[in-house]
């Protein structure tokens, strides 16, 4: 895994397996709080960012953008070596995220590969109101049902999971496999236009500056008209 600081408060870890994948480090005087649980094989080198490069600072908290097979993969030894950090996600996705409901059932055709359900004691519904670790979250449905980014205003960077994606340089529209609704995903994109961040960062992969600026070009003529 290939760890990079962002800004002065949030690092990225990423992987190619083939494709791209980022998770957050966002560091705090209390301790860490990662973002995102990206794929198995990132296990390795989180743990050893955890030990080594963030060496004396507690996991505080894992916050979940939403529950894809690409976002918790490192939950199981995660969840074995750090039992009593709190795993929090928006209270829609909870049920995808323990096996009670599959994302398959969202849409006709989307795609959904098997993750190993969640301990449900182990999750925490975010509070919207809250801030952690600096970070605030906001609800932006669409992708999935409970999908959530978290806006770090200090050093103005959302973390905005797959509610976009960057390729080419460019922003783009989150992988329509993977998304249940498109034009409402598309809808609660807007949160750029609130937000205005300098730094967008994508799961699938890399930092977009100032992406409220290309956010327009995403949207079909109804959606862009609204």
């Amino acid at each position: 895994m290939k760890l990079q600081q962002l800004t002065p408060h949030v690092w990225g870890g990423s992987v190619w397996l083939p494709v791209p994948v980022m998770i957050w480090f966002v560091k705090e005087e209390e301790g860490i709080t990662l973002v995102d649980g990206g794929v198995l094989p990132m296990w390795e080198g989180v743990r050893k960012a955890l030990q080594e490069t963030f060496a004396g600072l507690p996991l505080r908290r894992v916050l979940l953008t939403h529950g894809h097979q690409d976002h918790i993969g490192i939950l199981p030894p995660l969840i074995e070596a750090y039992p009593e950090v709190p795993i929090l996600v928006h209270s829609e996705e909870i049920p995808f995220l323990t096996g009670s409901r599959s994302y398959r059932s969202l849409r006709e055709g989307v795609w959904a590969r098997y993750a190993p359900p969640v301990p449900e004691e182990k999750l925490t519904a975010l509070r919207p109101e809250a801030s952690y670790a600096g970070l605030q979250p906001y609800w932006t449905p669409g992708h999935s049902p409970g999908h959530t980014v978290f806006y770090h205003e200090a050093d103005d960077i959302l973390l905005a999971g797959d509610l976009f994606t960057r390729y080419f340089g460019r922003l783009q529209r989150p992988i329509a496999g993977f998304t249940a609704d498109m034009d409402l995903s598309l809808r609660s994109g807007s949160i750029l236009e609130k937000l205005k961040p300098k730094y967008t960062a994508s799961a699938h992969l890399g930092v977009t500056r100032d992406a409220h600026l290309q956010y327009a070009r995403l949207l079909p003529p109804l959606l862009a008209g609204r």
